[in-house]
């Protein structure tokens, strides 16, 4: 089991990405009466609550080719750079740029607000597309690259739409190294503006702000996303004792979801190698909470890391035994709830699951359960959803990704 498997407050997140992700397009039950206060509601009608907070989401998207020139622009870039091959010299640009705005591309088409959160990294491939300067000009077959300038600038004609795009990346204000995912040593500016347009109208803006200050040992740096109507933001902050990370969406002033999660710790951004073995050490207890649209509320808590790591990886096995004190241990430090802005109207933990037996052999897995506060029911989220008629049908997978997030981050401070 990965560590940062056991930050389950951040599960939070990932909830909120589902419901922006795989909401039902048919709102049943929307609209209809009812006579149960909101933390009384049946199973089944929060159920249709839950996808009528979803649909609101979902319709603020009503416009599916809001960002289809940009998509096509970048998938564009990304061919003609392979296929007609760049400078080989100069092939780290392409690399990183290609890499940046594939990210951009996932996060208007999905509307992945992790997503959002990895483009403040300071090991990311803004930062390493922004090492280098120069035009790119793609014409009769060919790219021709000029020196000169003070930005990183690729200009083609779109295959696809017959039209010129341009990528800009610049940076300004002083400068921080820091060390790189790959090995290297990357410059870190204060201050780096990306964008991309098509004919002269510009589709979307990319500003990152970072203040680095290695003698405190603090970082702070915020990424923002302008596209069409919506603007996506992430923040991220770190200090010895503290690490911050938040995220919003909204459109035009309509606030879609904001979220934050906190970590307490010490030596975070400057541990031991003692540390560096066992990272536990690091952080004391976290906080995590997602509002959707003043509707509804995902709070959740873990009282102390380092213990919650000490006794759940004590089993390690798929026995039945080993998975229920696993699951025991992460009931007993996590704290996971859902709210429409009052009482608790479900919790949500994790359960023992047999996943199967054979000739005398049994595997068991931990499995995410919401338990309703009106009449202490619970299901297994699968089972609880459709597949294809839920907020929650895509909690595990979104939760993963988010765990990567949040590894790279200890990457980077460690």
């Amino acid at each position: 089991m990965k560590f940062l498997r056991l930050l389950m407050p951040y599960v939070a997140v990932a909830m909120t990405v589902c419901i922006l992700t795989a909401c039902s397009d048919d709102p049943k039950g929307i609209g209809s009466s009812t006579n149960q206060t909101a933390d009384n509601l049946t199973a089944e009608a929060n159920k249709v609550k839950f996808e009528s907070i979803g649909q609101k989401v979902v319709n603020e998207f009503s416009n599916p080719q809001a960002h289809e020139e940009l998509l096509r622009a970048i998938n564009d870039f990304c061919y003609l750079a392979d296929e007609y091959n760049l400078d080989v010299e100069k092939a780290g640009a392409y690399r990183a740029t290609s890499a940046y705005w594939q990210t951009i591309g996932e996060i208007c088409s999905t509307n992945n607000l992790t997503k959002t959160l990895s483009l403040t990294r300071t090991g990311g491939e803004f930062y390493r597309a922004a090492q280098y300067y120069g035009t790119y000009t793609y014409g009769n077959g060919k790219w021709a690259y000029s020196a000169g300038g003070q930005s990183l600038k690729f200009q083609f004609m779109s295959p696809s739409m017959s039209k010129m795009v341009v990528i800009e990346m610049a940076c300004s204000g002083k400068e921080t190294i820091v060390d790189g995912d790959e090995g290297d040593q990357i410059a870190i500016p204060e201050h780096g503006e990306a964008y991309l347009s098509v004919s002269g109208r510009t589709l979307a803006t990319v500003t990152v702000n970072a203040d680095l200050n290695d003698a405190a040992k603090t970082a702070y740096v915020t990424a923002i996303i302008n596209a069409d109507e919506f603007t996506f933001r992430g923040d991220f902050n770190a200090t010895m004792q503290s690490g911050d990370a938040e995220f919003s969406l909204y459109r035009n002033n309509t606030m879609l979801v904001e979220g934050t999660g906190h970590v307490n710790g010490q030596r975070m951004t400057d541990p031991t190698e003692n540390d560096k073995d066992n990272p536990e050490n690091l952080f004391n207890d976290a906080t995590a909470s997602v509002n959707i649209m003043n509707e509804a509320w995902i709070e959740s808590s873990c009282s102390s890391i380092k213990q919650l790591t000490n006794e759940a990886e004590q089993f390690v096995s798929n026995s039945e035994l080993d998975t229920r004190n696993q699951c025991a241990a992460f009931n007993k430090y996590l704290k996971i709830s859902v709210n429409y802005g009052g009482p608790t109207v479900a919790i949500i933990e994790t359960a023992p699951v047999l996943e199967y037996a054979y000739s005398g052999y049994e595997s068991w897995d931990m499995e995410w359960v919401i338990r309703f506060s009106s009449d202490g029911a619970s299901y297994s989220l699968d089972s609880y959803f459709d597949e294809d008629d839920t907020v929650f049908s895509n909690l595990i997978n979104n939760y993963e990704e988010l765990e990567d997030q949040y590894e790279e981050y200890l990457q980077d401070i460690l």
